[in-house]
């Protein structure tokens, strides 16, 4: 296992969204750090086109800094929108994320199942910068059934285009999404190849769900793709340093170790104060429970 930096710490450091020059200065900091890799993150719109004109400039930062892309996060708030004119138009997004993510070579792209405009998140409801609400307020004649079927669809047609850009393809279920557990991201996921689609595991997520991590992981084995990193006590999904939670990090990558996960641990914290310093204090203590020698 190797161990990255999240991009929920550029969001605490820069903003949401970071400008897309910032994307510079966090290669910078996440390599002089000491870190393996960093995750990436694009939100459609102005955004994704802003990195996009700078990707060969983020293409050869990461070169000259030996630092891997640990995965690539496609932020389409429209993905799982009913309406046919905003989700043709979020696939072509996700089309044009996929062929991003793979041209910085990354192995996976991930994103949540964000609330579209008929189950409108109530503004000012998150609990951290960048974070999906506490509280909805679905449209009139919304329909669970309707919607679920169309959202199982539209996950089989994206993990198409992950397919074609050679990505396999992560999704991470999140307190305040429409999906918060890994048997509801399985369920999502039931139209996909198992070889190339699986879950991103956030264990504060996770554990804010009152899952088990000690049947979460071994339930999902090889289909975990990516995990990320952060503590809680299980009240609420705050994403806080190792040590202030209760989560038993030494058990979690003992498990991951037995299902054969070989991927990234990345540091994902948020909403607390010193985010950087408590990140770099995050990466020291993986290292130390992976056994690993300082660089």
């Amino acid at each position: 296992m190797r161990i990255g930096c999240a991009y929920l710490v550029a969001i605490s450091r820069f903003g949401f969204p970071p400008r897309p020059k910032d994307n510079l200065t966090a290669i910078e900091d996440v390599a002089s750090a000491g870190f393996d890799g960093i995750e990436f993150e694009a939100i459609a719109g102005l955004n994704l086109e802003g990195i996009i004109q700078l990707q060969d400039k983020i293409r050869d930062s990461l070169i000259r800094h030996n630092l891997d892309v640990a995965s690539f996060t496609a932020v389409i708030p429209e993905l799982y929108s009913s309406d046919t004119g905003q989700q043709a138009a979020s696939l072509a997004t996700f089309e044009k994320m996929a062929e991003l993510a793979n041209a910085l070579g990354t192995s996976v792209i991930d994103f949540c199942p964000y609330l579209p405009s008929e189950l409108a998140g109530v503004a000012g409801s998150e609990l951290y910068l960048g974070g999906p609400p506490t509280r909805i307020s679905p449209a009139e004649g919304f329909s669970w059934d309707r919607f679920w079927n169309h959202a199982v669809d539209t996950t089989a047609r994206c993990s198409e285009i992950a397919a074609k850009y050679e990505l396999k393809m992560a999704i991470e279920g999140r307190i305040g999404d429409f999906v918060a557990t890994t048997d509801g991201v399985l369920g999502l996921l039931a139209k996909c190849d198992p070889k190339i689609t699986g879950v991103l595991l956030d264990l504060a997520h996770v554990h804010a769900a009152k899952e088990y991590l000690e049947l979460v992981i071994p339930k999902l084995g090889k289909r975990i793709l990516h995990v990320h990193i952060a503590d809680n006590l299980g009240d609420q999904a705050y994403h806080l340093p190792m040590g202030e939670g209760n989560i038993d990090f030494s058990m979690v990558i003992n498990l991951l170790r037995q299902v054969g996960y070989e991927g990234y641990l990345c540091v994902d914290l948020g909403g607390v104060d010193h985010v950087w310093e408590k990140s770099v204090g995050d990466l020291k203590k993986l290292r130390s429970l992976l056994g690993l020698s300082k660089v």
